[in-house]
C-alpha cells in the first residue's frame, strides 16, 4: 500500500472515531472487484459510518458502489474522508420520491463547497451540481437611481430633565473568570476543546502535523511496515490538513471534553477491528 494511501486511511478513521461505532444494517457497498458488503437496516448515523469505513478500504483507483433504499444525503465527515481519497470514484444508487436514481462522484470532484449549512449534501442537489453548468448570461447593468433631494431635518425636540437616580445597593461581585487555558503543542495529546479554542492557526497546523505523522506511524507498524517523519510528511497535502483540521474542528464542537489522546486510542481501536476482520 502506498504511503499516501495510507495516510488517507489514518484520516478517514480519525473522522470515524470521532463518533460511536454502530453494528447491523441493510445497505450494499461494493469495493471495486472486492465483491459486495451487506448490512441490515443501518441508522443515519451508522450509514455514515459505514461509508467512511468503506472509502477508507476500498483500493486504490477503484470504484465504491453503495446501493441505499432509504437514506438521500452524506454528512460533511462523510464529505471531508471523500475528499481525502481523490483517487476514488463513488457512485451511488438510491431512492427519491419512489424512483431509483444514481449519482457519480468522479474521481477528485470538490464537493466540500455543496454542503449545506446544517452539514449535509443531498444526493440530488449533487446530481445537479456535478454536470457541467450552463454558461450565466450577463445581467444589463442596473440603472443607478435618481438621487432624491435630502429630506428636511425635523427639530429635535428637547428631552425633559431627567430626575437623578435613587441610589442602588451595591452590585454584587462578578464570579472570578475561568483560568486561561495553557496551550502547549509538545502535550498536544492532552488537547481538548479548551485547548483547541484557545490555539492560534500555526498551533493547530503543528498539532495537526504530529496527529497525521504519528498516527500514520502507529498504522505502518500495524502493516509491518516503516517511513521517516520526513517521508510522512512529504506525502501529506493541503487537502489532508485541511481535512483533519475540519475533523477536528467538528468533533470538539459536538464534545469539547474529548482529548486527542481519545481521539488516537480510538482510532487505533478502529483500525484493530478493521485488521481483524
Amino acid at each position: 500500500m502506498k504511503l499516501k494511501r495510507v495516510i488517507a486511511t489514518v484520516i478517514c478513521m480519525g473522522i470515524l472515531a470521532t463518533s460511536t461505532l454502530f453494528a447491523g444494517a441493510q445497505e450494499s457497498f461494493k469495493l471495486g472487484g472486492l465483491g459486495a458488503y451487506k448490512f441490515d437496516d443501518l441508522a443515519y448515523k451508522a450509514f455514515q459510518e459505514k461509508t467512511v469505513e468503506m472509502i477508507a478500504l476500498t483500493p486504490e483507483g477503484e470504484t465504491l458502489t453503495i446501493d441505499t433504499t432509504k437514506w438521500v444525503s452524506f454528512n460533511k465527515a462523510t464529505v471531508d474522508c471523500i475528499a481525502s481519497r481523490p483517487d476514488l470514484t463513488v457512485v451511488v444508487n438510491y431512492r427519491y420520491q419512489g424512483e431509483a436514481c444514481t449519482v457519480t462522484i468522479p474521481a477528485g470532484s470538490n464537493i466540500a463547497s455543496l454542503v449545506n449549512e446544517e452539514g449535509y449534501v443531498g444526493f440530488e442537489y449533487l446530481g445537479q451540481n456535478l454536470g457541467e453548468a450552463p454558461a450565466a448570461e450577463e445581467a444589463p447593468a442596473a440603472e443607478a437611481p435618481a438621487a432624491e433631494a435630502p429630506a428636511e431635518e425635523a427639530p429635535v425636540a428637547e428631552a425633559p430633565a431627567a430626575e437623578a437616580p435613587a441610589a442602588e445597593a451595591p452590585a454584587a461581585e462578578a464570579p472570578a473568570a475561568p483560568a486561561a487555558v495553557t496551550v502547549d503543542t509538545k502535550d498536544y495529546l492532552a488537547w481538548n476543546g479548551a485547548h483547541w479554542a484557545a490555539a492560534t492557526p500555526e498551533q493547530k497546523l503543528d498539532v495537526v502535523d504530529k496527529l497525521l505523522v504519528n498516527m500514520t506511524k502507529d498504522f505502518l507498524k500495524k502493516m509491518g511496515m516503516t517511513a521517516t517523519d520526513a517521508e510522512i510528511r512529504a506525502q501529506i497535502g493541503v487537502e489532508d490538513i485541511n481535512t483533519m483540521l475540519s475533523s477536528l474542528e467538528q468533533g470538539f464542537k459536538e464534545d469539547p471534553t474529548m482529548t486527542l489522546q481519545q481521539l488516537v486510542d480510538a482510532t487505533n481501536e478502529v483500525l484493530n477491528q478493521i485488521f481483524a476482520q
